[in-house]
């Protein structure tokens, strides 16, 4: 569980659930806008990475997630496909 810039500027709620598929994960996004399947998930070491399609402006837009795993948490930064909105933000395992 996290808390995340939203696409107009507040914070939201943000959940990220991982699972075993096909000898690499898949995983969901859960938004208080919906679900979003996850794309391209890899883990390597601590370094955990995927991309997000999300709606903004009425037209899909993909997001890069670049995470460094640390105990019971995941920092994250997150860029858009062309560079135009960067943000930060941290979940933390909840059991």
């Amino acid at each position: 569980m996290g808390r995340s810039p939203d696409l107009i500027g507040r914070t939201e709620e943000v959940e990220l659930r991982f699972a075993p598929a096909d000898g690499g994960l898949s995983g969901i996004l859960h938004t208080a806008d919906g679900e979003i399947t996850l794309e391209k998930v890899r883990l390597q070491g601590r370094s955990l990475t995927f991309d997000a399609s999300r709606g903004r402006r009425g037209k899909p837009e993909i997001f890069h997630y670049d995470g460094t795993l640390a105990g019971d948490t995941i920092d994250f930064t997150v860029q858009n496909s062309d560079g135009s909105s960067f943000f930060r933000f941290t979940v933390h395992r909840v059991e």
